[in-house]
């Protein structure tokens, strides 16, 4: 079983000076400890499964600059969505973004292969945007459903990856070996 069309690399889709302008902002933004919650753990965060700090993106944000990126990226995602993603598609559903967040992967981040839909949060399409490649690690990587032909994606600046949520494809960030890796992730419903 491959990964087909249902895995969709987009490179070139955003202009490089507004993730340039983008990612100076990310530097700006406070982020929080967004490691796994599991009730096993007594509701604390588990960072042996995911390790990562996360700003979420908001229409209604404390900060201009959260608001107007956050709408910039919510139309840029929804076009690619219906542009580039849902090209022969019959049946595809028109999709709302349930969430946006920038992740911040310091040294030593990763997230240990995982499914985006679950039932505390039901997903229908997953997307990453590399927001910067200046680091060592970090690849992403998406399993086939039989988890014989995973697929690695290396970090491209600006590089956008659009896949199902669902239990057919698992995936996992890698380790960040050296640098701060920085990631745009949504979810559309």
């Amino acid at each position: 079983m491959h990964l087909g069309d249902y895995v969709k690399i987009v490179d070139g889709f955003f202009e490089e000076k507004n993730i340039n302008l983008f990612l100076k902002v990310c530097e700006t933004f406070t982020y929080k400890s967004s490691g796994i919650v599991t009730p096993v753990s007594d509701n604390t965060i588990d960072k042996n499964v995911r390790n990562v700090e996360e700003c979420q993106m908001s229409k209604v944000h404390k900060s201009p600059t959260n608001i107007t990126w956050n709408n910039y990226f919510r139309y840029k995602i929804t076009k690619a969505v219906h542009t580039v993603y849902s090209q022969g598609l019959k049946h595809f559903p028109l999709q709302e973004i349930i969430s946006l967040a920038v992740l911040k992967y310091k040294e030593g981040g990763f997230y240990n292969t995982h499914t985006d839909h679950v039932a505390t949060h039901p997903r229908n399409l997953s997307v990453i945007i590399f927001l910067n490649d200046d680091y060592e690690g970090g690849e992403v990587e998406i399993f086939s459903p039989d988890e014989e032909n995973s697929k690695i994606i290396e970090p491209k600046k600006g590089r956008m990856i659009i896949w199902p949520s669902n239990f057919l494809y698992p995936h996992k960030a890698h380790v960040v070996e050296k640098g701060v890796r920085y990631a745009l992730v949504s979810w559309l419903l």
